[in-house]
């Protein structure tokens, strides 16, 4: 999959229960980037740090549960995934149903 920026793909499944999986493309033709991908509730607040870190290019894949960082598990709601890299940000709404 070539691109020429970071982007997030569509989470699948969304809306899920109990996992869903979280697909950035991380552009090619650049040399490993900074990437941060995390995941934060309806009020802005840190629940889930998934990847922090160089990645090289390609479709870095990461599975979510619902776990908050410190490993407790969130309820039933709406919450977004945030892909920091390459300074562009993109953010996508996940809904976890219990």
């Amino acid at each position: 999959m070539h691109t020429s920026r970071p982007r997030l793909l569509p989470a699948r499944p969304n809306p899920f229960n109990p996992r869903t999986m979280i697909r950035a493309v991380i552009p090619e033709g650049r040399e490993p980037v900074a990437v941060t991908l995390c995941v934060f509730d309806v009020h802005g607040r840190l629940v889930r740090t998934l990847r922090e870190g160089v990645a090289p290019p390609g479709v870095l894949s990461v599975a979510w549960g619902g776990e908050r960082d410190d490993g407790t598990f969130v309820g039933s709601g709406v919450y977004f995934c945030s892909l920091l890299c390459a300074g562009r940000r993109e953010v996508q709404k996940i809904t976890l149903l219990k």
